[in-house]
């Protein structure tokens, strides 16, 4: 896919969920491949791999033995990547958690202003809003995608759940999220990640505890 800016100090990659021996499916293979691509056209820049792994997880009380970010990193040194220039951000559970925790992680590199997103064209537009709200105007931000063949249909263990809500829906979710937190101040909603209703009262969160839940024995 062709990239807008020519010259990047930063690239930032888009986790997607491990596969269930903890390998890096094609799907995320194919965006690392792309930062890989960029760095070569912009050498010395940093490589931001980004996220734990998804809040699903938690949400059925399963803790992954490695984070995608560490994965992700693991891939981009067998290519060759230095390891210095690949920064983990290994905090985030989900798009909004990407969008923030990168920035957090950046907002103490003052090196870091022209920054390249990359992540699945699915949830593009979602990933385009949340990175210009949490980022703001001092930040110089392109965006590149590569269709995922997959995208919401990997499902997690003990389950067979799967993300049913439309990328609109969950976009407009977010914008209602988020429509207190000032643009380029992600510390408005540093208390809120996590642990507002939009989580603690999430419809899957719900499909999932029913989907987990023991079955009692007929007695």
């Amino acid at each position: 896919m062709k990239i807008n800016r020519k010259t990047y100090d930063t690239i930032i990659v888009l986790a997607m969920q491990l596969d269930p021996q903890w390998n890096i499916r094609p799907d995320l293979q194919a965006l690392l491949d792309m930062a890989v691509a960029a760095y070569h056209e912009n050498p010395g820049a940093k490589i931001v791999v980004s996220g734990r792994w998804s809040i699903w997880y938690d949400w059925v009380e399963i803790t992954p033995p490695i984070t995608e970010a560490f994965a992700m990193k693991k891939y981009l040194l067998s290519r060759d990547i230095p390891a210095q220039d690949v920064l983990m951000e290994n905090r985030s559970k989900d798009t909004v958690g990407n969008a923030y925790y990168s920035t957090r992680l950046l907002r103490t590199r003052p090196d870091c202003k022209n920054l390249l997103i990359i992540s699945a064209k699915q949830h593009q537009e979602r990933v385009k809003f949340l990175f210009r709200k949490f980022f703001g105007d001092d930040y110089n931000l392109d965006f590149a995608a590569i269709p995922s063949r997959n995208f919401k249909q990997y499902q997690l263990p003990k389950t067979k759940v799967i993300e049913d809500r439309s990328e609109a829906e969950v976009l407009q979710e977010q914008i209602t999220l988020l429509h207190r937190v000032r643009t380029g101040e992600e510390t408005d909603f540093s208390h809120q990640l996590y642990k507002s209703r939009y989580y603690t009262q999430n419809p899957t969160k719900a499909l999932l505890a029913k989907a987990t839940k023991p079955r009692r024995a007929i007695s």
